[in-house]
């Protein structure tokens, strides 16, 4: 069995891997302030406050205050703003909040033609904007590209030359463990990775990437390489920048100026072009994903040349900087030449006075570039990253495309790390941190799958299991599994075996069959079909208030195989017969034997998926997945075949899914879940649809479901639902608190030809249409990375219930990252 796991930050598993090495010391030096504007008085926002010695930062707020913490005293303070004189500031009493006043820079600029009453910023931005198409690299037809990255983390006291210069007026401070760790630093990064890959592009939108070099320090393993991967976009062009997989709105998206502040602070006539330099922050009135930074424009088809920036994050866990440089190609193409990155995290190396701050270092040179050649369509079927789990160091490639011969101190940082791994198992450990996170514990050759050790529904009460399943230690060609269970209530047990074979890994193809004896909720045959992702979630507890259960034997074999790069396709037969675990007649087959009722049914499936969203990587146990505005598609066809194997049953069915999540620019994020399912005969109830009620007086968040409708309150064999929700942009921000509020609707329609074939159990039929709307306010409370909120649905129409209370269900949300 696999398991995907979509992950929502690109490197928290990196940083995360790395700050646990290492000591994290709690704060005890406090400074705060406030910044003002020299002449006005007013206050200043987004100001960045910067401890030069040891790398701490924090920006000012609304009011223009500010707050920076440290485990060791602070002297010095910079503080500049975007058109504003920066200001070097003594620190000598603590004890009092420090007022700033900024003087505002002026520009003589005799070169740049202004309107009057114009920004002139914005004429040159806007120039950027109507060449957008012409200088985004991914409007081009096609691009072929190489590139070696290399990342290390260290810290900024030994790479930072000004830095460096002002630790050394400290070190007579330093403690003998404080020394040890500066000396180490001096003589090998705490750690190091290169990779050189090749980047492949076709319009509209085709990516692939290929690792054809790699070496890590101790690890052989891609996953780090993933990550990395994905700290950026590519190139500043698209309405949204994405860092480390969260979208920021882009400042040349302001079509309009209603949501950043642009200031032109100088221009450079170069040959017969002239270079502008524009820095951006958001306005101090707006609250969204903002960046701020500074843009150099060339004329020369107005295009970006180098873009600094940062994003505004929600706390100060970590700071970041990108930088991206273009270069002009054949004198009509721009093209990224080279970016670089530095993550700044809160977590801090030594035990001693000094405590250096742990900082990630990522740079990026791109060579041999292409443009406008033929690439054939099959290259991008698969995924957009394409690596071997082999270990394909190869130093020759690498040396190819270094931009600097490897020094002393890397070098040395890879044979420490190497004598490490073989000592700890590195790769071991990283191993069962992918399998843990992906919802198996590997053990030998085996992976157990988390999700079978424990299940609570109305019917067995509490449930207890074990499920396996080999993994690649074992054949990376094949999968062998399965699972043992007991129901305390029902005093039963449940078991099934499965086997998988792939055929062909880039194309996805593999053959599966199965053998099952187990519980199935009645009524719950559309979200099995669709159904086929594993994450963790408190969402499932909501599900053991269904009412009705039948008792499956199963036996199914079928292939499953990617169509195109966004179509799958999978093919089966399936043979099962259900027992009701209630006392239910269904007239069509009242002369069934037995003392429970039950039926035979043979099946011809085909499930189709489309979906544009990204697959970056995959493997034997997860996938990471791009996030996108575009809908995935599912749809899934079932045949009954009466008379196989003394199959009661000939029918058709078909059931649809369709889900998307829009980004709205600054108003947040629209979502919609649209459900429909038909059957063209009748059948029993377990075969049909009992539309996805969860009622209970307070449950865990889903967006998908209906939290006012009970269990198997409402049966068809036909109905159509749509679920539609806005998450909007934070109310506020505080160190414990960014509440999100979300609006949400919900209804649904449905009918059942024969609603007197079902005997001995109470439902009725939706043909007068379920309403219910909801309110969620998510991150009242936030914890680290973990928000806690709550909200309440309402239910409404004709199907409203008599007592108000039961129209109301409350509803906790627990989400993860900033």
């Amino acid at each position: 069995m696999r398991y995907i796991y979509v992950m929502e930050r690109r490197m928290f598993l990196l940083l995360f891997f790395i700050c646990t090495i290492y000591s994290v010391v709690g704060q005890r030096y406090v400074v705060s302030g406030f910044i003002r504007d020299e002449q006005t008085g007013r206050p200043l926002q987004y100001a960045n406050i910067w401890e030069p010695i040891h790398g701490r930062g924090t920006i000012s707020d609304k009011s223009g205050t500010f707050t920076i913490t440290s485990t060791y005293p602070i002297d010095t303070l910079i503080v500049s703003l975007i058109g504003y004189h920066t200001e070097r500031l003594s620190v000598t009493d603590r004890n009092t909040k420090i007022k700033v006043l900024l003087k505002e820079k002026v520009f003589e600029l005799s070169n740049v033609v202004i309107k009057a009453g114009e920004n002139p910023a914005h004429r040159i931005i806007r120039k950027v904007q109507e060449n957008i198409k012409i200088n985004n690299p991914n409007s081009y037809s096609s691009y072929c590209v190489k590139y070696y990255s290399k990342s290390f983390f260290s810290s900024s006291v030994v790479n930072d030359s000004l830095t460096h210069e002002m630790f050394l007026d400290t070190i007579n401070r330093l403690s003998s463990k404080d020394l040890e760790m500066y000396s180490i630093l001096n003589k090998q990064h705490l750690f190091m990775m290169e990779s050189v890959f090749e980047k492949y592009y076709k319009y509209p939108g085709r990516n692939y990437e290929k690792l054809t070099a790699s070496k890590i320090s101790g690890f052989s393993d891609p996953i780090f390489h993933i990550l990395t991967n994905q700290l950026q976009s590519f190139s500043f062009y698209d309405n949204q920048f994405s860092i480390l997989g969260s979208p920021f709105e882009n400042p040349l998206a302001d079509s309009k100026f209603t949501h950043y502040l642009f200031s032109l602070e100088d221009s450079v006539i170069v040959a017969t072009d002239t270079i502008y330099t524009i820095s951006f922050r958001p306005l101090s009135n707006k609250d969204f994903k903002a960046l701020s930074g500074t843009l150099q424009i060339n004329s020369n088809k107005w295009a970006v040349q180098n873009v600094v920036l940062s994003p505004i994050f929600d706390g100060n866990f970590i700071s970041i900087v990108i930088e991206q440089n273009y270069q002009m190609l054949d004198g009509k193409y721009w093209f990224p030449a080279n970016n670089n990155t530095t993550i700044s995290t809160k977590a801090f190396i030594g035990s001693g006075v000094l405590n250096m701050p742990l900082v990630g270092y990522f740079s990026s040179y791109y060579s041999d570039i292409q443009i406008g050649i033929p690439i054939k369509n099959s290259v991008f079927v698969g995924g957009e990253l394409y690596t071997v789990t082999e270990n394909i160091v190869n130093d020759s490639l690498l040396n190819k495309y270094r931009t600097d011969s490897i020094s002393e101190k890397e070098e040395r940082t890879y044979l420490v790390w190497d004598t490490l791994a073989e000592e700890a198992n590195l790769d071991k450990i990283m191993y069962v941190s992918k399998a843990l996170v992906s919802g198996n514990i590997p053990v030998w050759i085996f992976n157990l799958e988390i999700p079978r050790f424990l299940a609570l529904n109305e019917y067995e009460g509490c449930r207890v299991g074990i499920g396996l399943h080999t993994n690649e230690r074992f054949l990376k060609w094949m999968t062998l599994g399965g699972f043992l269970a007991y129901g305390f209530r029902d005093e039963m047990a449940k078991t099934g075996i499965n086997a998988e074979f792939d055929i062909y890994k880039k194309w996805q193809t593999l053959v599966f069959l199965g053998f099952t004896y187990d519980l199935h909720a009645a009524g719950s045959i559309f979200d099995a079909q669709f159904t086929h992702q594993y994450s963790f979630s408190l969402k499932g507890l909501n599900q053991i208030t269904s009412l009705y259960y039948d008792n499956i034997v199963k036996g199914e074999f079928g292939i499953s195989s990617l169509l195109t790069r966004h179509l799958k396709a999978t093919l089966g037969f399936s043979f099962q017969r259900n027992y009701a675990c209630y006392n239910y007649i269904f007239t069509p087959l009242a002369d069934y034997k037995g003392e429970r009722f039950n039926y035979d049914m043979a099946l011809i499936s085909l499930h189709l998926r489309l979906s544009f969203r990204s697959i970056i990587y995959s493997n034997d146990m997860f996938t990471f997945a791009g996030k996108d505005n575009l809908p995935v598609v599912e749809l899934s066809y079932q045949r009954g075949i009466k008379g196989v194997a003394n199959s009661h049953f000939d029918f058709n069915g078909i059931a649809l899914k369709v889900s998307q999540n829009i980004s709205v620019p600054y108003l947040g994020t629209f979502s919609y879940t649209l459900r429909g399912a038909f059957v063209d005969k009748d059948l029993p109830l377990s075969a049909l649809y009992a539309v996805h009620g969860t009622y209970m007086a307070i449950g865990f968040f889903d967006k998908t479901v209906f939290a006012t409708m009970k269990a198997n309150e409402f049966l068809s064999d036909k109905f159509i639902s749509l679920h539609l929700s806005h998450l909007f942009p934070r109310l506020y921000n505080t160190k414990y608190s960014t509440p999100k509020p979300e609006l949400l609707l919900n209804m649904a329609w449905g009918g059942l030809k024969n609603p007197q074939y079902h005997q001995g159990i109470d439902f009725k039929t939706m043909e007068k249409g379920y309403f219910e709307v909801g309110m969620m306010i998510h991150k009242i409370l936030r914890v680290g990375f973990i928000g806690f909120g709550a909200g309440v649905y309402w239910r409404f129409g004709k199907y409203s219930l008599p007592s108000i209370s039961d129209n109301f269900s409350a509803r906790l949300s627990m989400t993860f990252g900033r």
